[in-house]
């Protein structure tokens, strides 16, 4: 692939809708042009110096996308929160919760509120006690003896 300047990329990006619209006749010359395209944006989408370059239109656009992203993760976040505490756990662990952390004597269902379901959870049943150790990503593991957390291990 030749090498070309940013303000080339920006420059093709306006005729690409334009092609496609009236049917181009060379498709595959169309779809290396948009391949090129793609693949410039993938490799200086965060270079601050291309992003001066990006026409102010679609810096704003950028900028209310992510303003309406964080809104509504915000606003998720708030969802849970109020979802937790409805719970009526104990204010330390419904802390806990909400700042997704785990503390040793959880029950297994505030760990999933707080961590998500396991990757895989490994089970041992003896006569008086079940063991559980639920294995998350990262190399971190939690163990439960009768429902309650007992251990937090994680590698380094």
């Amino acid at each position: 692939m030749e090498q070309r300047s940013l303000e080339t990329y920006v420059d093709l990006l306006q005729p690409i809708d334009g092609l496609f619209a009236a049917g181009a006749a060379d498709a595959d010359r169309l779809q290396a042009l948009r391949d090129d395209v793609v693949a410039a944006f993938a490799r200086v989408e965060n270079d601050p110096k291309f992003i001066a370059k990006v026409p102010a239109e679609e810096a704003a656009r950028r900028r209310a996308g992510e303003v309406k992203r964080r809104q509504e993760t915000e606003r998720a976040e708030n969802a849970r929160a109020q979802a937790i505490r409805q719970k009526k756990w104990p204010l330390d662990v419904t802390d806990l919760v909400i700042a997704r952390e785990v503390a040793i004597g959880m029950t297994a269902e505030q760990v999933k509120v707080a961590w998500g379901d396991p990757l895989r959870i490994n089970e041992t049943q003896t006569r008086y006690v079940n063991r559980q150790q639920w294995v998350y990503g990262g190399q971190q593991y939690l163990y439960f003896e009768n429902g309650r957390l007992t251990t937090i291990q994680r590698s380094r």
